[in-house]
């Protein structure tokens, strides 16, 4: 204990001036050469502790603490080494020396575990060979993406164009069926009840196919068609579509207010008479058949909703809602083509919009689609395929 009250007690010891025989260049040699090793041991670790409390990812921040500790103070002893020149301040300049030691001490054993970890760190010139590596890998992935994105549009390409081909070409038969069918019907006499119900199947029949050949020609064209946009007033435009749509039902339409938008006059009225229309006759078995149609601002959207109280579906099954001939009920029951569906999302989406479809497969369905505010964009405005050469005319 007498150590540390003496611990600042200078009256045992000479300042190093007068202890030996100093002469002064040799004197100022050591102070300031300890002095600059003090000034660069205390810039090491403010350095160091700059890294660590800016760069919170370092690696091994307890090591870095530890050297930033052992590095003051070794500083620090050289510090007491230039000033006991004097004042002879040899005990805090042995305790100092001491602390030293057990914080080099310190930093040794806990840099021993570290080792092998740091080990595995991967020089910059590993680093570089792995980044390489996976640009590479990045590259050629994008240049196959890019290469199945055209090999995929190509197909597309053929399959509307087939598609186009096909319920073209098949009109010119259909309507030669129809004809004869007509031209027999009425060079018949009165046919036996078992022959007219024959004879009725086979007007149904045709007239489904002829519903088939429209819907899927219609698909076809909206897939080519470009988008041009215009200022079209919705609500006059849908006020339209209910009149025509609505005409001998017994639904109830509820139209709320709904607003401008930029879009191809042609091609959004087809997709609020899908809507509509679906409304309706899905609907239209329910004891006060009702529809509601709004809209909402969301972002730099317009959401639009057609809602029904009709039959609905269960969610399970909203993503075949959108695919071309398929039906969730039986066409004897719901007449159409099963196309409209996949046609407003093809028209919707060339408009830079989204649809879907929500119900809880008791209380009717609700049909969404969005706008952009501004409009398509420039790059949507083209037509997504050409329609090839070889397709007949009309």
């Amino acid at each position: 204990m007498s150590f540390f009250s003496q611990l600042f007690d200078t009256s045992d010891f000479p300042a190093r001036w007068h202890c030996g025989n100093w002469s002064a260049p040799h004197g100022w040699l050591h102070i300031i050469s300890d002095a600059a090793i003090f000034g660069a041991y205390t810039a090491i670790p403010l350095v160091l502790a700059g890294i660590v409390l800016r760069k919170r990812d370092v690696p091994f921040p307890k090591i870095f603490w530890l050297f930033t500790a052992f590095i003051l103070f070794c500083g620090s002893t050289h510090l007491l080494e230039a000033t006991i020149f004097w004042l002879p301040l040899y005990r805090v300049s042995g305790l100092l020396k001491a602390i030293t030691a057990v914080v080099s001490w310190a930093t040794v054993i806990a840099l021993i575990p570290t080792v092998p970890r740091a080990l595995k760190f991967r020089s910059p010139s590993e680093l570089q060979s792995e980044i390489d590596l996976r640009t590479a890998a990045l590259r050629q992935a994008a240049a196959d993406q890019e290469r199945l994105l055209k090999k995929l549009a190509s197909q597309n390409t053929q399959l509307d164009a087939f598609a186009y081909a096909a319920s073209h070409d098949l009109r010119a038969p259909l309507r030669a069926i129809s004809l004869s069918w007509q031209m027999l019907n009425e060079d018949l006499p009165e046919l036996k009840t078992a022959d007219q119900e024959l004879a009725d199947q086979i007007r149904l029949n045709i007239t489904r196919m002829g519903d088939l050949i429209n819907g899927l020609l219609s698909f076809s064209r909206a897939g080519r068609q470009a988008v041009t946009p215009t200022e079209i007033d919705c609500h006059d435009m849908v006020q339209e579509i209910v009149g025509r749509e609505a005409s001998g039902s017994r639904a109830q339409i509820e139209l709320a207010e709904l607003p401008t938008v930029f879009a191809d006059q042609t091609l959004l009225p087809q997709v609020w008479t899908n809507l509509i229309d679906n409304a309706i006759k899905y609907s239209r078995q329910s004891p006060e058949p009702r529809v509601e149609i709004g809209f909402e601002k969301s972002g730099e959207e317009y959401i639009f909703h057609v809602s029904d109280n009709g039959v609905g579906f269960e969610m399970e099954f909203a993503d075949k809602l959108f695919i071309p001939f398929q039906r969730l009920h039986s066409k004897t029951d719901y007449d159409g083509s099963g196309v409209g569906l996949a046609l407003a999302q093809r028209i919707v989406e060339a408009h830079g919009g989204r649809i879907w479809a929500s119900s809880d497969g008791r209380t009717g369905a609700t049909f969404f689609f969005s706008l952009p505010i501004s409009g398509p964009k420039e790059e949507l405005r083209a037509a997504a395929d050409e329609l090839p050469a070889w397709v007949p005319g009309t």
